[in-house]
């Protein structure tokens, strides 16, 4: 969940925690469990054991391995689909206001790859991203840049 709907916990915890309370909190028939690893240190067997995926990956690279694993894993019989193979995927993830969300069912509706023109590119970062984990220089540059922000007005307040 992006930190506009789960508040400031957000950037004290991180969000895969935080969202798995969240809906844990709420879905009592459901038992969602938090994940912190890189997607691709998991096994196959990992990702047959469950009925769905939901995913709020924070970059096009995650994105595109965890559609290219789900592929992988089905399976066919005389040239058909062995639909209790496939594991469906909600792709979801917001920029400032803006959101998007996408169910994939591999191999019979479009997937990540079939769709990642239709995306903009990145303008902004993600402060849960930006304040935990970091990935690029430009990360780094941006939480600098926020941080002395955020003083300069605490200073501007102060003596005013």
């Amino acid at each position: 969940m992006g930190c506009f709907y789960l508040g400031l916990k957000m950037l004290k915890e991180l969000k895969a925690k935080v969202a798995a309370a969240f809906l844990n909190d709420r879905l009592s028939n459901c038992n969602i469990a938090p994940h912190f690893n890189k997607i691709q240190d998991f096994s196959d067997t990992f990702y047959v054991q469950f009925h769905i995926i939901v995913c709020k990956l924070d970059s096009v690279i995650a994105r595109r391995w965890t559609n290219g694993m789900l592929i992988s894993l089905l399976n066919y019989e005389d040239d058909a689909l062995d639909l209790s193979s496939i594991v469906p995927l909600i792709d979801w993830g917001i920029e400032g206001f803006k959101g998007n969300a996408q169910v994939i069912l591999p191999r019979m509706t479009a997937c990540v790859e079939c769709t990642r023109e239709l995306n903009p590119p990145q303008v902004n970062f993600p402060m849960c991203t930006i304040a935990f984990m970091p990935k690029l220089l430009e990360h780094c540059i941006e939480y600098a840049r926020i941080l002395l922000g955020l003083r300069n007005n605490l200073l501007e307040k102060e003596f005013h």
